[in-house]
């Protein structure tokens, strides 16, 4: 009875080392996906979002009425952590960025004093977004 009871120990302790380095595996595997390869040419902001999310595990949350899409964007990223690319795709815009759990929120530059409503409609990925208050509620 006792050999059988050491023998389930053991193997419990296995099985436990097993997963713990199967996880560890997972955890590094997700640190390097921070990297993008990507060429984009002299394209729209908006259509340079799309493709980065879909090279990507990030997602972009912006402010539609403010956040300038039309704007021409270049960028060509060989495995280049995902905010040095950014950091180049916006270079020549007026926006600036922060990313925060793969997600990148545009920044639009500071209004010019001109009157802003008071409910706003943002975008996070394919969803739009209403803000009021301070929660954002997507549908």
């Amino acid at each position: 009875m006792n050999n059988k009871r050491r023998f389930m120990q053991k193997r419990l302790y296995f099985i436990s080392f097993l997963l713990s380095f199967l996880f560890s595996l997972n955890i590094y595997a997700t640190d390097t996906s921070g990297k993008i390869t990507i060429t984009l040419s002299n394209i729209p902001l908006s259509e340079a979002i799309a493709k980065i999310e879909a090279a990507s595990q990030y997602t972009f949350f912006y402010d539609v009425n403010k956040t300038n899409l039309e704007q021409r964007v270049s960028l060509r990223a060989q495995e280049l952590e995902v905010e040095d690319a950014i950091s180049r795709l916006l270079k020549n815009t007026d926006l600036t960025f922060n990313i925060t759990n793969r997600q990148i929120v545009l920044i639009p530059p500071p209004p010019d004093g001109s009157g802003t409503s008071s409910k706003n409609s943002y975008r996070y990925g394919s969803r739009r977004c209403r803000r009021s208050g301070y929660r954002c509620q997507c549908g």
